[in-house]
């Protein structure tokens, strides 16, 4: 098994972080390493996930130990059992009034090394994706899904 991990302190509310990691729409607004994210970020739903790093390809993620807001996987199973992957979100309010952000990525079965080769930026994609998300939660404008339940 392959893992890669980054941790973010994010001076904003854990609700609000929360708010944004569920608002699938909004990521390609945001994130430099998610190109778009169909579907709805809830329990037992699947997304779809465009990145960059991967151009013309698609990832489906069946969301997993859905606990708002503190914890959330997206597990992608390709088929055969030829890989597993896993990103944890784990969401940690601070006595500073911040919250800790950890993300973990886990790939397993026999064709892990192989992504694991033809992405030797895994890592990086992680770090900047967390750095993404800490500048939009620590950022003035409220994430569009907070904007539509106000809407009338």
């Amino acid at each position: 098994m392959q893992r890669f991990s980054t941790v973010v302190v994010v001076h904003a509310s854990q609700e609000r972080v929360w708010l944004i990691l569920t608002d699938a729409g909004g990521y390609h607004r945001w994130s430099s390493t998610v190109e778009n994210i169909t579907g709805s970020i809830a329990s037992g739903e699947i997304i779809t996930v465009r990145t960059h790093a991967f151009p013309g390809h698609a990832f489906h993620h069946t969301i997993e130990d859905f606990e708002p807001p503190q914890r959330m996987q997206w597990v992608d199973r390709a088929p055969l059992g030829l890989l597993w992957r896993r990103r944890t979100f784990t969401l940690t309010p601070t006595d500073a009034g911040a919250v800790l952000v950890e993300i973990l990525d886990e790939i397993r079965r026999w064709l892990a090394p192989l992504i694991i080769r033809a992405l030797p930026t895994l890592q990086k994609d992680l770090d900047a994706f967390a750095a993404d998300l800490k500048r939009q939660a620590e950022r003035g404008t409220p994430p569009a899904s907070l904007i539509s339940q106000y809407r009338s």
